[in-house]
């Protein structure tokens, strides 16, 4: 009766105890089995048990019931053994019984069988519209419910099985974000719809191995995208990444709408992962690995080639730097931070007068404050490296008055800045754009304010 597996750290699959009815009657069969015992006590041992403690054994028995009761279908296994769990309602499963070990087999491929756990759930479970499964979901803290039902029957003249299947799943977008919600919901719907979900007894062994995959697939990207919406970034992307190897190499599946949207969310991953590499973990060689992979999905995106183009720099591989810029002015001609990298290579090569123009163009950009900051950083510490170059200060302080709200520490490098270029006839271009900005800028301060 109890076909439920205690191995769950190692075992991989687990059947659910019956619920409301299987409760009512294990406890009548525990109850019967103790007052039987007492019987044959009594009988085999010629031995008198006072009715107070026949009564604490049931009593006990039935609390040890409970307590296993509530353990095996409570939210406590789940918490216990920290595993992404994958209810499947029996109705599923009960025409094609080879579907559960192919669904097992095709997790455990992944490489990811040790971060999950299927459970079958009880058959006497009714899951009878979408509140009452995401209700059970929510209720039981499972990751993915899988449930609906399969039907067989006659299609032009030969036995085919349809399943009909529903995808009940926990995500965590924020309540101010109801779009977010439904793009989410309908991204899901459009995968469960591209999928083929009949079974034909004829050819019935490879189309239940194709149903498999499907649920399978489908599945793990949905309990993806739900881990990363809860945060869990590092579970979520290996998902993908192993998800997206096996489809784009498949050229059928490469075919489906699932492989660019994985595609596009690593894309994404990637970059952010980056970013927070370079900017706030110092990794610089971590920033690069994940530059590189996002370019390898995608060779003309933007961020991973400006990424780039900075390493290069500082490694001293200018040839390489140039390259990146070089693509970035082909992507996006207009972005900031090609402007800023080839005003910043016309400074390297002296050409002034490229860079002053380059720099005027910016007036009409929407700069970002913190790249901004970050630029004029960059451009204050390579002043500092090639002192004899004080095209560099011009910019730093151009940047700071402009586009950091630095205003006085920007005015007063570029006052330095006309100091040091007075009479050099190279920086003309330069030293009038510094005069100009000065001018505007300085009406600007306090009353009092000295340059």
């Amino acid at each position: 009766m109890f076909n439920f597996d205690f191995g769950m750290d190692h075992e991989f699959f687990s059947k659910r105890w019956p619920t409301k009815t299987g409760y009512f009657f294990t406890a009548i069969a525990i109850t019967f089995l103790v007052l039987t015992l007492e019987y044959l006590v009594k009988s085999v041992c010629n031995l008198t048990i006072p009715n107070y403690l026949t009564l604490s054994l049931i009593l006990l028995a039935l609390l040890v019931h409970d307590i296993l009761w509530r353990f095996f279908t409570g939210r406590v296994v789940f918490i216990f053994f920290n595993k992404i769990t994958i209810a499947i309602h029996p109705n599923v499963l009960k025409e094609h019984k080879d579907l559960k070990k192919i669904l097992t087999s095709l997790i455990k491929e992944r490489h990811v069988g040790g971060w999950f756990k299927i459970i079958i759930l009880p058959e006497d479970l009714v899951l009878e519209d979408s509140k009452r499964a995401e209700g059970y979901l929510t209720k039981q803290s499972l990751n993915l419910l899988i449930w609906g039902e399969s039907i067989s029957g006659q299609e032009i003249g030969k036995e085919v099985t349809q399943y009909k299947l529903r995808f009940s799943y926990s995500f965590n977008y924020p309540a101010h974000n109801p779009v977010a919600r439904i793009l989410l919901i309908r991204d899901f719907d459009e995968l469960l719809k591209e999928r083929f979900w009949k079974v034909h007894k004829e050819n019935s062994l490879q189309e239940i191995s194709s149903l498999g995959e499907s649920i399978t697939e489908v599945g793990l990207y949905i309990i993806a995208i739900c881990l990363l919406t809860r945060g869990n970034i590092g579970k979520g992307l290996n998902i993908l990444e192993d998800l997206f190897i096996r489809i784009n190499n498949d050229p059928v599946k490469k075919r489906l709408l699932i492989c660019p949207k994985i595609k596009n969310h690593l894309i994404s991953l990637y970059n952010l992962l980056g970013i927070i590499a370079w900017r706030e973990e110092k990794n610089k060689t971590k920033s690069v690995e994940l530059a590189k992979k996002t370019l390898a999905l995608d060779e003309n995106n933007y961020d991973s080639h400006i990424r780039l183009a900075l390493y290069e720099y500082q490694e001293g591989n200018i040839p390489e730097s140039k390259r990146h810029v070089k693509r970035c002015r082909n992507i996006n001609p207009r972005h900031p931070c090609t402007i800023f990298d080839q005003a910043f290579y016309f400074i390297l090569e002296r050409k002034y007068s490229n860079a002053a123009t380059a720099y005027k163009k910016l007036n009409q950009a929407v700069v970002d404050g913190l790249l901004a900051f970050e630029v004029a950083n960059f451009l204050e510490e390579e002043y500092f490296k090639k002192k004899k170059e004080i095209g560099f200060l011009f910019a730093s302080g151009f940047v700071n008055t402009k586009f950091v709200s630095h205003t006085k520490l920007g005015l007063k490098q570029l006052k330095e800045f006309c100091r040091l270029a007075e009479g050099k006839a190279e920086y003309i271009d330069f030293y009038n754009l510094a005069k100009g900005t000065i001018g505007n800028y300085s009406k600007k301060l306090p009353n009092g304010y000295n340059l």
